[in-house]
């Protein structure tokens, strides 16, 4: 392969990968290859998933088809791709920043199956399902053959092909695959037809365009219905504290939230079906269905949705395997309670297959007994989910652990009031879980003595002084962390000392800030927060620009740097003053910025402190009663703050 042609296999994942973002905005200094591929093992199964596909712009789309056409075990779906790219799942990968940042088209390759091992001390080989890493190898290197003989590599333009498409494997032999503009062809003649077939029935008097209006009425009737039945569900759930019960067997939420929504939508019609006796009511509720997916599929076309081809198919079929993916995605959701998203999904794949067989309860006998006979299965299930450990959302076996995930840092804390030396000292356990359950339910042990909500009222740091490792705020928020007092203090391998060398007046309205940083480990991040009218105009990290960071009220910083760790950190900071102007006689007399230091401890000798080793003993031992297990991220922090 020329140096013309090099490509790169990255195998490393998410947003907070920052080497790649420092290498690809400063390729000047740095020598990258013209395409790349991301492999990541993610989830780990025998399917993988291409979900990144190549960045939009000419001749890009070559790619992609190169590995529609030459992929032997493909695993594709325009579905997936449309749910990452619209942020649906909060997730992301560093193929992002190639396309962003490196203009680099490239492929983006994961694994989304047994989520429960991600990211844990489970994720290992012995959870990856046999051949499945065979499987990859076979379709990288198919695609890479293609790729270096094809022709495009050297003029990619050349390809005149659209640069959006739709496409989808057929049980991962072989994909079916269409430009965007033959999608948009295909979806506006269905829809097209379906009113053509619908105007000639109505003009052959088969029924009129009332009863077309009343059917389609009777089928906003069944979904309101639905709807509110599913809502009642998930307010049980809530009620009950059964949160998440699906998490350890999402099959679950088949029984538990489409079943009932089922019932309630054959009940519905069942009733309609006697209040309304019309001829021909069979023929005129299966047109009214037509017609309504042909207008959401019209509709969904016209948005530039590639997805929208789907709707061409059987609802209740596509629905199944991406319940059953979200589902175990759902546990990175804290701010918004999975049950209703849950529920919005299920009644999706419930109107699916009530649509498709709605109208033969308008030819059938009543459905009293199935409905009552249904309703009597629910119940019983639903009483089994209560009382039984069937329905705790937490599981482990050496075979198949689905635990709860949590991030457990031992900390130490020094707080400086303004221009004060004297800190206040403390040693705490911070904890905070990475699914919606929360940190309420923990289990009860001397050693979460302490176990209450965080006050942040009074703290202007957004991340409320805590030691974040990631700037996961929003998604994971204080108030759903704890903060466990700890006696003693714990054994910190180089302490970090925060300085503020010099502040320098550089008009009426700037003030720039120099600091020095001291100590700490190669991982660091800090909090930087402006006090009063003051906003951040410019800093020595990166090109400030307003816009692409957002004015918000605390800037997390991540610092990361190699085996040589620097012993000093020196940086600036300016800050511009709104509205009135800085006086010379009152820069040092009043607080104009506070910042949080945490340097991170994730690897090396020093990554176990005494109380995480206890910790982890713990949890281990408890992992022997099953409705308590959990899994953990173990990191020790030293954090001074200053104001």
């Amino acid at each position: 392969m020329t140096a013309e042609h090099r490509m790169t296999f990255y195998a490393d994942q998410e947003i907070l990968k920052v080497k790649w973002h420092d290498k690809v905005s400063k390729r000047r200094r740095t020598c990258l290859p013209p395409k790349h591929s991301n492999s990541q093992i993610n989830d780990k199964d025998h399917a993988a998933t291409l979900f990144g596909v190549p960045r939009a712009g000419p001749g890009n789309s070559w790619l992609l088809r190169t590995y529609l056409e030459n992929a032997p075990h493909p695993h594709c779906s325009v579905l997936a791709q449309e749910i990452f790219q619209a942020g649906i799942i909060p997730s992301d990968t560093d193929f992002r920043v190639f396309r962003d940042y490196g203009h680099i088209p490239g492929l983006d390759i994961a694994y989304v199956r047994n989520g429960w091992v991600y990211h844990t001390e489970f994720d290992t080989p012995k959870y990856i399902t046999p051949g499945c890493i065979q499987r990859a190898g076979e379709n990288v290197l198919a695609v890479i053959k293609a790729l270096v003989k094809s022709t495009y590599l050297d003029r990619p333009s050349d390809f005149r092909q659209a640069n959006r498409w739709v496409f989808y494997d057929v049980a991962g032999i072989f994909t079916v695959f269409y430009s965007a503009t033959v999608g948009q062809v295909l979806n506006y003649a269905t829809a097209l037809i379906v009113l053509i077939i619908i105007s000639l029935r109505i003009r052959k008097e088969f029924y009129n365009l009332m009863d077309l209006f009343k059917a389609i009425f009777d089928h906003i009737i069944a979904i309101v219905i639905m709807f509110v039945i599913g809502a009642l569900v998930v307010l049980a759930i809530i009620k009950l504290d059964m949160v998440m019960c699906w998490y350890s067997l999402p099959e679950l939420a088949f029984p538990l939230y489409i079943f009932p929504l089922l019932i309630a939508g054959c009940a519905t019609h069942s009733i309609l079906a006697e209040l309304h006796k019309r001829p021909n009511q069979e023929m005129v509720h299966f047109d009214s269905v037509l017609l309504l997916l042909s207008i959401l599929l019209a509709l969904a076309t016209f948005a530039g949705i590639t997805a929208a081809s789907f709707l061409l198919y059987n609802f209740f079929l596509l629905f199944r395997d991406p319940l059953l993916w979200l589902l175990r995605k759902m546990r990175f959701i804290t701010t918004v309670n999975p049950e209703f998203l849950i529920m919005l999904m299920s009644l999706s794949a419930a109107l699916g297959f009530i649509f498709s067989t709605n109208n033969l309860i308008y030819v059938s006998r009543r459905m009293d007994y199935p409905v009552k006979c249904g309703l009597v299965l629910y119940s019983l299930f639903f009483i089994i989910l209560c009382c039984t450990s069937l329905g705790w959302p937490y599981k482990y076996s050496d075979e198949s652990p689905r635990v709860r995930r949590i991030f457990a840092l031992d900390t130490k804390r020094s707080v400086y009031s303004f221009k004060s030396n004297i800190s206040v000292q403390e040693h705490a356990l911070f904890v905070y879980t990475l699914d919606y359950r929360g940190i309420t339910d923990l289990p009860e042990h001397t050693f979460l003595i302490g176990n209450n909500e965080l006050n942040c009222s009074n703290i202007k740091d957004e991340y409320c002084r805590l030691p974040y490792y990631k700037a996961v705020r929003r998604l994971f928020l204080p108030r759903q962390s704890r903060w466990i007092p700890l006696p003693g203090q714990p054994l910190i391998a180089s302490p970090i000392k925060v300085t503020n060398v010099e502040k320098q007046l550089l008009s009426k309205s700037e003030l720039r800030l120099n600091f020095t940083i001291s100590g700490g480990a190669d991982k660091m991040s800090l909090h930087v927060t402006p006090l009063d009218d003051l906003e951040m105009d410019s800093w020595s990290f990166t090109n400030f620009h307003p816009d692409t960071f957002s004015k918000r009220n605390t800037y997390y910083i991540f610092l990361t740097c190699g085996a040589e760790i620097p012993q000093e950190r020196n940086f600036w900071i300016v800050l511009k003053k709104r509205g009135t102007a800085f006086s010379a006689l009152n820069i040092s007399e009043i607080p104009v910025l506070e910042m949080s230091v945490a340097t991170h401890y994730i690897h090396g000798p020093h990554q176990y402190s005494d109380t995480l080793i206890q910790l982890r003993s713990l949890i281990e031992s408890r992992r022997k009663t099953p409705h308590l297990a959990s899994s953990i991220f173990r990191y020790s922090y030293s954090t001074p703050i200053i104001n």
